[in-house]
């Protein structure tokens, strides 16, 4: 028996038990978009084909400036990573340096492998799905320079954590970095995302991902926003 894997949209995996070409499997098993990648996507990347046989911009200029101008900041408050597995993988040797880091637990399986492979320490805050969200025990670290991990909306409950609510955990922790991997979900006026408040707190890390809502897992895009300085760090390790 193969050994299953640690991560939902294995399709190769669950083929090779099933017996069938993976694209006839209907999966469940990763919190993608079923409605595909937007069309104008697929258009862009078939014209594109003959970049293929190049080398990439190493400082994908042209990506950073798109990014940026979409959330309103400057493109040196961007760094594209190769999926957000790649980016939580800096952050965790960023996080290294700290005590602890708090999570609120279940969580999403790429935090702990992140923090473990640099050395840091996660703190889990166990939660029951459906009860009250733990603030009091994520607000009462003054004392030890600890980091927080958290993804808004939650992975896996859903639950959506307001802006204002969060706002007021930033003063506690050296780093903060914000997983808003599912915020495009909401229509624009229910987002509680807090890229705008970013200019406000050089400790803060919003994580983005091109994965889930627009569907492009196979393409390997997500980014980092964040003060220049802290990616420029990144961009040399």
């Amino acid at each position: 028996m193969l050994a299953r894997p640690h991560h939902g949209g294995n399709l190769s995996w669950a083929a090779e038990i099933a017996g069938c070409p993976a694209f006839s499997l209907l999966d469940f098993s990763a919190s993608i978009n079923p409605l595909g990648p937007p069309p104008v996507v697929l258009t862009a990347i078939e014209a594109a084909f003959t970049g293929l046989s190049h080398y990439p911009d190493p400082d994908y200029r042209h990506l950073r400036q798109a990014i940026a101008a979409y959330h309103d900041l400057a493109p040196d408050w961007v760094l594209p990573g190769n999926g957000s597995a790649e980016l939580l993988t800096l952050a965790g040797r960023t996080f290294g340096a700290l005590e602890y880091t708090n999570l609120v637990t279940p969580a999403f399986g790429d935090y702990g492998r992140s923090w473990h492979g640099s050395g840091a320490r996660l703190n889990p805050i166990p939660w029951t799905v459906g009860s009250p969200w733990p603030w009091s025990r994520l607000g009462t670290d003054t004392n030890h320079p600890c980091g927080l991990i958290i993804n808004n909306p939650h992975n896996p409950s859903g639950t959506l954590l307001s802006r204002e609510d969060l706002l007021k955990l930033l003063p506690v922790y050296q780093w903060v970095v914000i997983d808003e991997a599912f915020m495009d979900f909401l229509p624009p006026p229910e987002q509680q995302s807090l890229i705008a408040d970013l200019p406000q707190f050089p400790h803060l890390i919003i994580l983005r991902s091109l994965t889930k809502f627009y569907s492009l897992p196979g393409l390997r895009i997500g980014y980092a926003l964040a003060h220049p300085d802290l990616l420029t760090q990144w961009q040399q390790w």
